[in-house]
């Protein structure tokens, strides 16, 4: 038998495995026979109780907590900003001066919904980075989780994506998840100079200093030859390149010219 309600074929009983639609039978309060696909007993009016079948709510969830993000994305993008940008900073640094979690320049059409999910997200990676430059802690309480759950929407993220999430965990205050997204870009690219900056940042956060020297000691011997290549993220987020090699050589009590 064929489902009414979702086109399944092949279903037998009284309600469809896939959907719970009722595929006929008899109604429980007056016995009369159900038409296939009935929601309402047409003798009596009693409603047709409709089982979901085990894995029914599982299928949705996802599906729920995406159009859930995605209208928190649209609403957020349509709220009035706080704070007046005309772009966004280039190095940010966080309440503990730690180091600049910053982002490059700002996204075309900011404040307007896109069709592309990376795009809203970035937007409001700008707002976080904007609001943590002002000083705005409330502002950044109120949107760094709604940047975090955007990136989370976004499939196949790019180093630079990857960045950003690490930024954000890092200026919401959660150093453990920051250094555990840099470390994603870490894996494949042990120099490279903006993910052991976070990582090393996250660190001193967390009270490892020696953690944090030992990335920062990677970052220095590195330099040299990962400030040349053409990273996407080093061109967007240029300005930090100096910026970590700077507070690098500070953390480890070398000067500007060693």
């Amino acid at each position: 038998m064929k489902c009414p309600g979702c086109g399944s074929e092949g279903q037998e009983g009284k309600f469809c495995s896939e959907c719970g639609t009722a595929l006929g039978g008899a109604c429980a309060a007056c016995g009369s026979e159900l038409l296939a696909g009935s929601r309402f007993c047409t003798q009596c009016g009693r409603a047709v109780r409709v089982p979901r079948s085990p894995g029914a709510g599982r299928r949705r969830w996802p599906l729920i907590l995406g159009a859930a993000a995605l209208l928190v994305v649209v609403l957020v993008l349509m709220l009035p900003r706080r704070v007046d940008r005309a772009g966004a900073p280039e190095v940010v640094r966080p309440a503990s001066g730690a180091a600049p979690v910053g982002s490059g320049a700002p996204v075309p059409g900011d404040g307007l919904l896109s069709s592309d999910m990376r795009t809203n997200a970035d937007r409001l990676f700008n707002r976080v980075m904007g609001a943590a430059q002002q000083g705005d802690r409330a502002e950044v309480s109120r949107f760094a989780p709604m940047a975090i759950q955007a990136y989370g929407l976004v499939e196949d993220l790019d180093d630079d994506g990857v960045l950003h999430l690490a930024m954000l965990h890092l200026t919401a205050g959660d150093p453990a998840r920051a250094q555990a997204t840099a470390s994603r870009i870490l894996r494949d690219s042990p120099d490279h100079i903006l993910a052991l900056g976070v990582a090393a940042a996250a660190a001193r956060r967390a009270g490892d200093e020696a953690e944090a020297r030992t990335l920062y000691r990677r970052l220095l011997d590195g330099y040299p030859q990962e400030a040349v290549k053409p990273r996407p993220e080093y061109v967007d987020h240029q300005a930090m390149l100096p910026e970590y090699r700077r507070i690098a050589r500070e953390a480890l009590g070398e000067s500007e010219g060693g």
